[in-house]
């Protein structure tokens, strides 16, 4: 499966600034005291972002000065969505637990991350329109949407002003919709873009043509410009190789661990994902190669619930499932070590379950 174009459709926008604001249905809670109302008389801040998004980073510390700024006064909420857009179960929500866990003070507001099958990114984001992030959405004392927009760019003054009473809401609700219309049109563009530029290999993968498939990924990829996409071409053409030409394979797995992202704990991290993703079984000549890359990811995140988890996979995959074994119930152990969620935990006990049951 190709990833996906981090968006959602425009074409049927249905929620603006002036609009009662849609029900928060989060369905995990990292951070913070959830909130289930947005209609009781206070202000909330309600801000979508993901672990892989470099601006949503840069906006934390901003977000969290001004979670201070407006203590008692306005109650800020970061919410985790298109974490993971080819995700089959919420093995995703470990990820967003540890992130959060590692900002620590650094991200001191409620957070909260969107599951399958992303209620809050369909109800908020493409309701509004919005397909980028970091986006936050202001609600006033009446439940409100009174502004949207990006949490640099004129948050403070919008909330300041909604406290004070001051907010011409509907000055805005006129502004954001010529806003939302200027916007859908380039979202268009861009998503046509990126389907005519991804339809080479999108046409080589479906005819399992895989020379073909790693032709077009040589040529395309470079220019596809988000790295969390590019990433996961990165495992594709692995993959892809191995099929035809296992030297090539071996020496392209290896290239990505020892030099391309020897120290990009999230390029690899994507990679090994990709690879642990089907369920076909892994080549006894590509596994080593596989597990490289997975070794690399758990070294280079100190032994993270999430990435032995992958290798985990990797490893039943490549009929090695004692070694799978061994590697899930360390994940458990670290899992829990670790602070992840009971769901979390659920799933990687579902796994071991399928392991043990295979041998």
């Amino acid at each position: 499966m190709l990833p996906m174009f981090s968006s959602a459709q425009t074409a049927n926008r249905t929620l603006a600034v002036g609009d009662p604001a849609p029900p928060l249905r989060i369905k995990h809670w990292v951070k913070g005291a959830p909130v289930t109302a947005l209609d009781n008389g206070s202000v909330n801040v309600i801000e979508f972002w993901a672990t892989w998004c470099g601006p949503c980073k840069d906006s934390i510390p901003h977000l969290t000065d001004l979670a201070h700024k407006y203590k008692g006064k306005v109650t800020f909420t970061g919410v985790d969505v298109w974490e993971d857009q080819q995700a089959t179960d919420e093995r995703f929500l470990t990820r967003v637990d540890q992130f959060v866990k590692d900002m620590g003070p650094s991200m001191d507001y409620n957070v909260g991350a969107d599951g399958l099958p992303g209620i809050m990114a369909k109800t908020w984001m493409a309701a509004a329109g919005r397909t980028g992030i970091p986006t936050a959405f202001v609600i006033d004392q009446h439940g409100r949407v009174a502004w949207i927009g990006h949490p640099m760019g004129g948050l403070d003054q919008a909330i300041n002003a909604v406290i004070k009473g001051t907010f011409d809401i509907k000055a805005e609700a006129i502004f954001e919709s010529e806003q939302a219309k200027k916007n859908q049109e380039r979202n268009k563009q861009a998503q046509e873009l990126f389907k005519r530029t991804t339809q080479p290999i999108t046409a080589a993968m479906e005819v399992k043509d895989y020379p073909r498939t790693v032709a077009a990924i040589d040529k395309i990829a470079p220019r596809l410009g988000a790295p969390q996409m590019t990433w996961a071409y990165y495992g594709i053409r692995f993959k892809a190789l191995a099929k035809y030409d296992v030297p090539a394979a071996q020496a392209y797995g290896r290239e990505l661990a020892e030099k391309t992202f020897k120290n990009d704990v999230n390029a690899l991290f994507q990679i090994a994902y990709t690879i642990a993703e089907e369920e076909t079984p892994i080549q006894p000549e590509i596994i080593d190669v596989a597990l490289q890359i997975a070794k690399r990811v758990v070294m280079l995140d100190k032994d993270e619930a999430q990435d032995l988890d992958i290798m985990a996979h990797i490893q039943y995959r490549g009929n090695r499932v004692q070694d799978a074994i061994a590697t899930e119930s360390h994940a458990l152990a670290r899992a829990n070590a670790q602070g992840y969620s009971e769901q979390a935990i659920r799933e990687m006990k579902k796994h071991l379950a399928t392991y043990r049951e295979s041998k």
